[in-house]
């Protein structure tokens, strides 16, 4: 396997572990950013603030602390 290999499955082990914790209308706090969960996608995750729409790469949201609000 390649270089590339390694950030293609390091990719996809993140979307997997995204989805699994987390689900589209759970409200989240990340890096100071608070909204809704609208969409998660292989690359990113989609959040409705009240400023609008806040777009994070899969990658931050991994390696960040997020609060669910329940």
């Amino acid at each position: 396997l390649g270089l590339g290999s390694k950030d293609i499955i390091s990719d996809l082990l993140n979307t997997f572990y995204t989805r699994r914790n987390y689900m589209v209308g759970d409200k989240v706090k990340l890096k100071g950013i608070e909204g809704t969960i609208e969409a998660i996608d292989n690359v990113c995750m989609t959040l409705k603030t009240a400023d609008g729409k806040t777009i994070i790469p899969i990658k931050e949201v991994v390696n960040s602390r997020v609060d669910i609000d329940s």
